[in-house]
């Protein structure tokens, strides 16, 4: 009976040993995995911000292109550097369509 018992034991011991070694390679598994969740989750956070960033450049882009295409600008450019002037009440000419301009 005291072989039985043994065998009984170190069969024992062997699962023990098997166990231990699944709660090993499983705390090592969470350990990783958390790592790479944490790098990804930095990472998503970096082009998080990077998307805001661009964002608010696209922002400033639409901003200064509208004041370029302003009215007043136009107006201005066109009296500084085009010398022109709002034609005088006597000055206008319409013209219609199918008519002769003299």
């Amino acid at each position: 009976m005291a072989t039985t018992g043994s065998a009984i034991g170190s069969a024992g011991a062997s699962e023990a040993g098997a166990d231990s070694g699944l709660w090993v390679l499983s705390a090592l598994s969470v350990i990783y995995v958390s790592h790479l969740c944490r790098q990804l989750y930095n990472e998503l956070a970096k082009l998080e911000q990077e998307a805001n960033a661009l964002q608010v450049e696209w922002g400033r882009y639409l901003l200064e292109q509208s004041s370029w295409a302003s009215l007043s600008r136009v107006e201005q450019l066109a009296k500084s550097e085009l010398q022109m002037r709002v034609p005088k009440p006597g000055e206008v000419i319409v013209v219609r369509a199918g008519e002769k301009v003299e």
